[in-house]
């Protein structure tokens, strides 16, 4: 939704101080959640700012939707990008159909 943010960025979205921020920022490295974007932002004054962003590389979402006509399966990563779909036919009405699932 946002992109790599920097602290500063979070903290205003969240309402927490940098500093209360930091340590969660911590926490969420430490179990692979987010990690330092290679990407440095350099202010026309200061220090660069290094930016955060969801680390895709270790976590996945997968959601599944079944309706009478087909299964449809999708994994994609904490950045909401979808990496892989899979659709698939449910048999007919009747014994081996849908309608046999039901109480």
């Amino acid at each position: 939704m946002f992109g790599a943010l920097s602290r500063g960025n979070i903290a205003g979205h969240c309402g927490l101080g940098v500093t209360a921020l930091t340590s969660l920022v911590n926490e969420l490295a430490v179990r692979r959640l987010v990690i330092e974007s290679a990407e440095l932002v350099r202010p026309a004054v200061g220090r660069p700012i290094s930016l955060l962003e969801m680390d895709t590389g270790h976590w996945a979402v997968v959601g599944m939707l079944c309706d009478r006509q087909r299964l449809s399966i999708a994994m994609g990563g904490l950045d909401g990008v979808v990496r892989n779909m899979a659709r698939h036919p449910v048999p007919g009405n009747g014994p081996a159909g849908i309608d046999a699932c039901r109480p």
